[in-house]
C-alpha cells in the first residue's frame, strides 16, 4: 500500500474517527487524510472529528466516468450535521490527494513514499485517474471563491458538493 504521512506529523495530530457502515481496515488511509489536514492551511484548527461514510470504492458519475476508488467523509467539531462542519472530504489513496469539499481548502497530494503500483486498490483504478487529480498547481480564484487549474486547454475548477 502507498503511505503518504510522516510518523512525527502523525503523532502530533489524532482526530477522533467515526466510521459510518465502514467494514475495511481503513487507519492507514485516515492516517494520511489527517496529514493533508495539517497542510491545508486553516483547516486543522477547526478539525477535531472526523467520519468515514463507508468502504474504500470507486463512483460511477451520470455521465459515465469513474471517480477511481476513494475514501470519503465529513470533518468538524461537534456535531457534524451543522455548523460545527468544516468540509467534507474525498481520500485517493493510489494518487495521495485529498479532496474538500470547501473551496477555501485546496486540495492537497502527499508526497509518496511508494510507487502507486503499490496500493491494493491500483488494480481496480483500470487507468482512470481523473485530470483533477493529476493537476500540478491549484490556483485560487477570487471571483468564483475556488481552486482552478489549466490542463493546457480549459480551466479545471474545484468541485463542490
Amino acid at each position: 500500500m502507498s503511505r503518504f504521512f510522516s510518523s512525527t506529523v502523525k503523532a502530533a495530530n489524532s482526530l477522533k474517527w467515526e466510521l459510518n457502515g465502514t467494514t475495511k481496515d481503513v487507519k492507514s488511509l485516515l492516517e494520511d487524510v489527517e496529514v493533508a489536514i495539517n497542510k491545508a492551511p486553516g483547516l486543522a484548527v477547526k478539525v477535531e472529528k472526523g467520519v468515514v461514510n463507508g468502504d474504500p470504492h470507486s463512483t460511477t458519475r451520470a455521465d459515465g466516468t469513474v471517480d477511481p476508488i476513494h475514501i470519503s467523509g465529513v470533518l468538524g467539531i461537534g456535531n457534524l450535521k451543522r455548523s460545527n462542519r468544516a468540509t467534507s472530504f474525498h481520500y485517493y489513496p493510489d494518487t495521495g490527494y485529498t479532496i474538500f469539499s470547501n473551496p477555501k481548502y485546496a486540495p492537497v497530494r502527499l508526497d509518496q513514499t511508494l510507487s502507486v503500483t503499490d496500493s491494493p486498490y491500483s488494480t481496480q483504478l483500470q487507468g482512470q485517474i481523473p485530470a483533477h487529480q493529476q493537476a500540478p498547481e491549484w490556483k485560487w480564484d477570487e471571483a468564483a471563491q475556488r481552486y482552478k487549474y489549466w490542463n493546457g486547454t480549459e480551466w479545471i475548477w474545484q468541485e463542490q458538493s
